[in-house]
């Protein structure tokens, strides 16, 4: 059976879901990330005193063929999930920077279906200059469906004015290779 016998074009249905449930009451919607998360998105959030929960309600979009939330969604949902808990914290909200993955691991605890409303709490472990320590559990319905951990470097500052990470633009200049 030769590869393009396989290429289907998936039907907009698939695509999008059938129904948009938006998030329970307290959350707002969060533009960060660059296109990438606006893609794959929206998250929530909500404050919780010194935290932040982040929220996602999974879409047809963020499922697999089998109708389960993608492993690979799940992770860009934790990857994003605790460094937006960082922004609130004192020691970022007087420097916000970037805060580009060094390390994460990701348990799959129990699968998670469409239209699910995915809950992610963090917990700082520990900052240093240039890295911070975290962990997180994602739950549907307070159950827990993954745990996470990650290491994270500090950026430099944002700049003000820039477009910073509240955003789901790109730079005028993207990066390149070296």
């Amino acid at each position: 059976m030769s590869v393009s016998s396989l290429v289907v074009e998936a039907p907009q249905a698939v695509l999008t879901s059938s129904i948009d449930q938006g998030a329970p009451p307290g959350y707002v919607v969060v533009q960060m990330g660059g296109p990438f998360v606006a893609l794959n998105g929206p998250l929530w959030v909500a404050e919780l005193g010194d935290s932040k929960r982040v929220g996602l309600r999974v879409q047809r979009k963020h499922c697999n063929v089998m109708g389960f939330c993608q492993g690979g969604m799940l992770a860009t949902f934790a990857d994003m999930m605790m460094p937006v808990s960082m922004y609130g914290r004192p020691e970022f909200v007087s420097r916000p920077s970037f805060l580009p993955t060094v390390s994460l691991q990701i348990d799959y605890i129990a699968p998670v279906f469409l239209n699910d409303w995915l809950e992610g709490t963090t917990e700082i472990i520990k900052i240093t200059r240039s890295l911070v320590f975290a962990q997180g559990v994602v739950r549907v319905d307070g159950k827990p469906v993954l745990r996470c951990s990650g290491i994270y470097s500090v950026g430099p500052p944002i700049p003000p004015g820039s477009i910073g990470m509240y955003t789901d633009e790109m730079p005028d200049i993207a990066p390149v290779r070296s």
